[in-house]
């Protein structure tokens, strides 16, 4: 339980900085470290109301957390919706893969070993598509957000097919994840249309 809570911290610690590295050159550091204290924190009320009321639905009501805590700085602070959700994105990502890696060496298994590896694609696949969106010409916008709504659609497209196969799985919520995930991942695309049209 201590070398969790340890891992955690450390991964809070990489999450603050690939947030304030993203969002450095347009916001204050106080504005970056409040979002990310505030989304961190609707991360963790997610995860204990479902531990007292939806265990199934942990991995939903984080989420959930994550975005109330986003929308209210967003609206406090006027920050960009994009750009910043993209920072959250891929910090959010990069913690949940470090904690996955943790799970794999802990407890060695095919469940931990495979969620790592997803992430760590998912991760690299962010970075070489935000190296190269604005070559795309189809792309005609060249807006940031781009980068981080594509994996982030795909993150969820692949929740669901793998939760059509594999319902279980930890954070799966059984059935429900398949429809959960699939409407997720089609309204994320309609924001990359949105955004690539603006």
């Amino acid at each position: 339980m201590l070398i969790a809570i340890l891992v955690n911290i450390f991964a809070f610690f990489v999450f603050l900085f690939v947030v304030w590295k993203r969002l450095k050159e347009d916001y204050s550091a106080e504005n970056v470290f409040s979002l990310c204290f505030i989304t961190a924190l609707g991360l963790t009320l997610g995860y204990f109301t479902a531990k007292l009321f939806a265990p199934g639905y942990w991995f939903w009501l984080e989420v959930l957390g994550i975005l109330l805590g986003f929308m209210f700085l967003a609206i406090k602070k006027g920050l960009k919706f994009y750009e910043t959700i993209e920072a959250l994105f891929i910090a959010f990502l990069t913690w949940f893969g470090i904690y996955w890696l943790f799970l794999f060496i802990q407890t060695p298994a095919i469940t931990s070993f495979l969620a790592t590896l997803l992430i760590a694609c998912f991760i690299v696949l962010f970075y070489l598509l935000d190296a190269n969106y604005k070559d795309f010409t189809w792309y005609k916008s060249g807006k940031i957000g781009f980068s981080g709504l594509v994996t982030a659609g795909l993150f969820f497209l692949s929740r669901s097919a793998i939760a059509s196969l594999f319902p279980f799985m930890l954070s799966f919520s059984g059935k429900s994840e398949v429809y959960l995930s699939a409407a997720t991942s089609f309204i994320i695309f309609l924001l990359v249309y949105n955004l690539a049209r603006e």
